[in-house]
């Protein structure tokens, strides 16, 4: 049964005692610890913890890009995978296997907690990836990921909106979010890049 370690701004949050009682009726994971404080939580998990870990990005060791950047390199090991529990200005945690709202409920956490599990990448707006490491820095929407899975298929802007019942400026909107998330410039650099990388398979 998959080990699961929280460190949360109150670990007497009740939703953590509804989390444990669902985990446990799922049979798929357990809560092992719940801490408020770094130095009890990197006592716990040391170098031999293999599990998930939920951090709460109210902590203020963990409030920023930097700060959780920081702690990961610090603590962070090839055997925990991370959830970070956003207050909404962090909306991708790159090195964390899922980037979720700190009011999500405690089935939304459940659930998150199966899908990490199971080898999935799952970011509060909806993303859902199944793949290699570096697939958590790229943190695009499903309904990016569409547009994108389009755009490699030659589709113009006219088309993709036409297809997916939505204007063709909001289809700009996203294209240019898409490129500004991945380093993009062109049409033609996203296809390759969707081509060469984790969504080559669903093509």
């Amino acid at each position: 049964m998959i080990k699961v370690v929280v460190l949360a701004r109150f670990a007497n949050d009740p939703i953590f005692g509804v989390l444990a009682r669902l985990l446990s009726a799922l049979q798929v994971a357990e809560i092992a610890a719940l801490f408020d404080d770094v130095q009890r939580w990197n006592q716990f998990v040391g170098s031999e913890f293999a599990g998930i870990s939920i951090l709460d990005g109210r902590l203020p060791e963990l409030s920023t890009q930097n700060g959780l950047a920081q702690f990961l390199r610090t603590h962070g090991s090839g055997a925990i995978r991370f959830i970070y529990l956003s207050d909404s200005s962090i909306h991708l945690a790159p090195g964390c296997h899922s980037c979720v709202k700190c009011d999500s409920s405690a089935i939304e956490l459940a659930s998150t907690i199966v899908l990490v599990s199971s080898g999935y990448f799952v970011f509060q707006d909806g993303i859902q990836v199944l793949g290699s490491e570096g697939n958590i820095e790229y943190g695009l929407s499903a309904r990016e990921e569409e547009i994108l899975r389009q755009i490699a298929r030659g589709q113009t802007n006219r088309q993709i909106a036409e297809q997916l019942g939505i204007t063709v400026g909001t289809v700009k909107n996203h294209t240019s979010k898409i490129f500004q998330r991945l380093g993009l410039k062109s049409r033609t650099s996203a296809a390759i890049w969707a081509r060469d990388r984790y969504m080559s398979s669903r093509y």
